[in-house]
């Protein structure tokens, strides 16, 4: 099984911070921090094949997926060469963060 290396992108850490803030002290919030824990773990072994591809960045060697792990969604780069993810953006589904 492949590792990857997991990191965020201070827009995706602004964007969980800003989702758990708004659910604070409602039944959503577990559910939210679970979908938080089942997606690193899906992208920690899975990366490429757990989301849709959208776009490449070829000066970055990078592809673009996105992953609905309900009931929120992550933008996420995978880089080409090594293996490497960087979580760009995380929704709630139906929101934005």
């Amino acid at each position: 099984m492949t590792e990857f290396s997991i990191s965020s992108s201070l827009q995706a850490e602004i964007d969980g911070m800003s989702i758990l803030q708004r659910v604070r002290g409602l039944p959503m919030h577990d559910q939210i921090v679970e979908a938080v824990r089942d997606a690193y773990a899906k992208l920690g072994t899975e990366a490429r094949t757990c989301g849709e591809p959208r776009y490449h960045f070829r000066g970055m060697a990078m592809t673009v997926y996105v992953m609905t792990q309900p009931p929120l969604v992550f933008e996420y780069g995978v880089h080409d060469n090594a293996q490497v993810v960087v979580i760009r953006r995380i929704h709630r589904l139906g929101f934005t963060a």
